[in-house]
């Protein structure tokens, strides 16, 4: 049996580019929680970083908003912190904020 690693499970962080996440918009990326107050992100989880490429390199679903989407390693969604105004302070690396994909 493999040992899943915090360091290759994969998340893919959502956001739009303007406001707040639709819940349509939730139900078309596959997101689990469609219920969330997390309005300025969504999270999906992938088992390892070529399966989060391949799922935003081949998305094709008709969407509200425009987004713009990174991917992040378990270990750093972890370290996610919640600010007292809702939001979330995500610790990217400097390459993973040059690393941008849009979905819509």
């Amino acid at each position: 049996m493999k040992t899943l690693s915090p360091y290759t499970i994969s998340w893919v962080i959502i956001e739009p580019v303007k406001g707040v996440v639709t819940q349509h918009d939730r139900k078309m990326f596959g997101e689990l929680n469609t219920t969330s107050i997390r309005n300025k992100h969504a999270f999906i989880h992938f088992a390892n970083r070529s399966k989060a490429l391949e799922y935003l390199k081949g998305f094709d679903k008709k969407l509200d908003k425009k987004y713009m989407c990174r991917i992040i390693t378990d270990a750093q969604f972890g370290k996610i912190q919640v600010q007292k105004d809702g939001t979330f302070d995500i610790p990217y690396t400097k390459k993973q904020l040059k690393e941008v994909y849009h979905l819509g």
